[in-house]
């Protein structure tokens, strides 16, 4: 068990022979669950957990916050277990973003949770127990679902009246819908440009040019990019054409 690490006389909740009889029985029924739970403790809400939930979110980040204050670790939980504490209702959030740092980066995460209070022999709120589980798979996929339902919605429409321009704009739109998933984004418009005998010049050998769109918009960069990078008209980034023939021939 990862808590067994600690060397908890040194911390602020003392020696586990002290622990009272309601905090040893939470937290066994915390420790030898196969399933993420989490609890704090005490007036300073200290935080402990089981191996479940320090796979979940993190070998690195958890270690800084294990046997510490909630202050101290994950403040940004702070108000809500709080409240748990001060009214002693139950409560759970579902697909709660968190940025968690895991597998050597920062990673987008959900996660669905519910807070419950812990009682002493008196009925006197004492902790928080909290059990979890990761909802970012589902999350993006849905997310993700969304985007591609949409750009195929605006790619078939029935108006023969709609212009290329129209249509571009479309696409543009639902795509600053969703900069979590693509900050970056360049629309060109394809044309062929045949060498001088169309009819007589084989298929593999015609040059075809994609001509990008600059006036449909500004290559949908998010605001964090456009504080870092720098996007000048024809730009390696974003050329003002891209040969096909040179590129993918």
């Amino acid at each position: 068990l990862i808590i067994r690490q600690i060397n908890w006389s040194n911390t602020r909740i003392g020696s586990p022979s002290a622990w009272p009889s309601a905090f040893k029985t939470s937290l066994s029924i915390c420790l030898f669950s196969a399933f993420p739970i989490a609890m704090f403790w005490g007036e300073d809400l200290i935080f402990l957990y089981n191996d479940a939930y320090h796979k979940l979110l993190g070998h690195s980040q958890n270690h800084l916050a294990l046997g510490r204050p909630l202050d101290e670790s994950w403040i940004h939980y702070l108000p809500i277990i709080q409240n748990v504490m001060m009214t002693g209702k139950s409560s759970n959030d579902n697909d709660y973003p968190h940025s968690i740092y895991r597998n050597g980066r920062t990673e987008e995460a959900y996660f669905t949770f519910s807070l419950g209070p812990i009682k002493d022999d008196n009925s006197h709120i004492i902790g928080v127990f909290s059990p979890i589980i990761e909802t970012t798979k589902r999350v993006l996929i849905e997310r993700r679902t969304r985007t591609l339902q949409d750009l195929s919605a605006n790619s078939h429409t029935t108006d023969v009246r709609t212009s290329q321009e129209q249509i571009c704009r479309s696409f543009i739109k639902t795509l600053e819908s969703c900069k979590q998933d693509i900050p970056f984004a360049a629309i060109y418009a394809t044309e062929e440009k045949p060498s001088s005998s169309t009819k007589s010049t084989p298929q593999r050998n015609r040059s075809y040019e994609a001509q990008k769109i600059v006036k449909y918009g500004d290559f949908l960069l998010s605001r964090k990019m456009k504080e870092n990078v720098a996007i000048y008209p024809n730009d390696h980034i974003v050329p003002e054409t891209i040969s096909l023939l040179e590129r993918y021939l």
